[in-house]
């Protein structure tokens, strides 16, 4: 018998994996738009009819039927509809140790033109509940996401992208994430000093670790304002902050507008 185990490829499928925060079909008009949108997850919209304009990067995007657009998490971009359009669309977040969303290194939007045949059969999938379904559902996804990496070509492997220290790091915040978390309570728990902490962290991040806490924690609390089944007042509690004017004054400075209005005006 021949056998080789590669415990290394293993370890990365295993920390990779895919969260879908909203599916839905919609039909929308001219009063899809808004500008300078930037989420914290990585949107993907299915023409099933119609048409529309995305604007990124001073480029221009027309929308077409049959076609998949992926825009990125952490991109800025504008949306419009000058007559309608008809649409699949899925908020979703790939993510490596620690929740970090691969998917926002892609940096533009991806485009994947003549998936007709994918957009109907996922049409007839949303709809239905049966565990094949909601497996093929997610497969499709994965398939759709690995086709925009590959043309992409931008995202580094996880487990060369991080030391031990900051995956045990993102680890640590990804199950412990509060509010009430601090550095140097992360620091104590790895055995290593608060300065080399936030010095890597940094450096391999590409943020502090106080920003990325912040940025996890506005996260969460705009998918729960997404489901909108809880008030601002529990969101802000279930993060860990003291009063909710903190949690709103947080999520003002991050998307420019307050919790309520965000509520109100939630996008597709």
């Amino acid at each position: 018998m021949y056998n080789i185990v590669r415990s290394e490829i293993l370890s990365e499928i295993n920390s990779i994996n895919m969260d879908i925060y909203e599916m839905s079909y919609a039909k929308i008009g001219t009063d899809w738009h808004s500008r300078n949108v930037c989420s914290d997850f990585t949107r993907i919209y299915m023409i099933i009819d119609g048409g529309g304009k995305l604007t990124y990067d001073n480029r221009e995007i027309i929308m077409r039927r049959g076609n998949i657009y992926i825009i990125p998490s952490g991109s800025e971009f504008s949306y419009s509809c000058d007559d309608f359009l008809e649409k699949i669309y899925f908020h979703v977040s790939l993510s490596s140790i620690g929740g970090y969303d691969m998917l926002r290194e892609m940096n533009s939007i991806v485009v994947l033109e003549d998936k007709g045949e994918i957009i109907s059969r996922l049409g007839e999938l949303i709809f239905d509940r049966k565990i094949s379904s909601v497996i093929e559902v997610k497969s499709m996804l994965y398939n759709i996401l690995s086709e925009s990496v590959i043309s992409s070509n931008k995202l580094t492997e996880p487990s060369l992208k991080y030391s031990s220290v900051v995956k045990k790091a993102l680890r640590y915040i990804e199950n412990n994430l509060c509010a009430k978390i601090s550095i140097p309570d992360i620091a104590d728990k790895l055995y290593v000093s608060v300065s080399k902490l936030q010095k890597q962290f940094k450096a391999e991040v590409g943020v502090s670790i106080g920003k990325y806490i912040d940025d996890k924690l506005i996260f969460k609390g705009e998918m729960e304002l997404r489901k909108g089944k809880k008030s601002i007042k529990e969101i802000s509690e279930m993060l860990g902050w003291c009063d909710q004017f903190y949690f709103s004054r947080k999520f003002s400075q991050k998307y420019g507008v307050s919790p309520k209005k965000y509520k109100s005006n939630l996008d597709i």
